[in-house]
Parts: C-alpha cells; sequence; structure tokens
C-alpha cells in the first residue's frame, strides 16, 4: 500500500506540511469505497489525497467468522518537506 501511495502522490504546488485523515470503506469483494477527508489540512493537500486513495488496487476483505465483511479504515496521509 505505501509503495502505491509513494508512486501516485504528486505534491501540489504551493502547499506546505500536514496529515490529512482519509476514511474509507474496504468491501467484502475488496474494493475501496466511501472515500472521504475525515480531518483535513489543506484543500489541495486532500483533494490530492482523495484522487489516490480511490484509484488504491484491491485490498483483501477483513474477515469475521470465515465470512469476507466491510471494514472501515482511517488512512492518515502525511506531507511533510524535506
Amino acid at each position: 500500500m505505501y509503495a502505491f501511495l509513494a508512486k501516485n502522490f504528486h505534491w501540489p504546488d504551493c502547499v506546505g506540511e500536514g496529515t490529512v485523515y482519509i476514511d474509507f470503506v474496504v468491501e467484502t469483494a475488496g474494493e475501496v469505497s466511501g472515500v472521504q477527508v475525515a480531518k483535513s489540512t489543506n484543500p489541495l493537500l486532500d483533494r490530492e489525497a482523495l484522487r489516490v486513495v480511490s484509484k488504491m488496487p484491491m485490498w483483501s476483505p477483513g474477515e469475521q467468522d470465515g465470512k469476507a465483511v466491510r471494514v472501515r479504515m482511517v488512512l492518515p496521509i502525511k506531507y511533510c518537506l524535506n
């Protein structure tokens, strides 16, 4: 997941640092749905985080009692200048 995020993120021009928290659901088939900003830091960073998380490949779904279940995730994405 982190390799995918690093490869696909584009640093928006003229923005600072911060952490965006992205909320989403991994469905029973593994697709990502319901992607939204749970905690904002900057509108440009938020938009880029939403774009990349929405493009993520299939996940392994959660399991409960041997059955696939939906799982809500909150992913912190930290932007920092070097």
